[in-house]
């Protein structure tokens, strides 16, 4: 009888020593769990942030676009007015003036 009490109580303590070593390995589990978690979040939080980034550059790069298309339009509206300028530049001089003159007036008709 005493040795089957001193197998009870080598028993008991073993199941003893197992449940501790469950229980830390349970703790242990739960603090990797939380540790998951947090950094799921870090990861969320930076993906988010990431896409964010993505579209504001796609913003950026269509306005940049669309700058260019302006730009080139206001080079062609700018080399109008250039044109329009130098003809109008031309005509201020006083030969051009002595010309529009003459030619106002009314010619003289064949008479026959």
């Amino acid at each position: 009888a005493d040795r089957r009490s001193a197998q009870n109580i080598t028993l008991l303590e073993a199941v003893g020593q197992m449940q501790r070593e469950s229980v830390r390995a349970a703790d242990k589990r739960m603090a990797l769990s939380a540790e998951l978690l947090s950094a799921d979040e870090t990861l969320q939080h930076f993906l988010t942030s990431t896409e964010a980034t993505y579209s504001e550059i796609a913003i950026t790069e269509d306005q940049e676009a669309e700058n260019k298309e302006r730009e080139a339009e206001l080079d062609k509206i700018q080399q109008k007015i250039m044109k329009l300028y130098m003809n109008t530049k031309d005509k201020e001089t006083p030969e051009f003036r002595k010309k529009s003159v003459v030619a106002r007036q009314p010619q003289p008709r064949a008479q026959g």
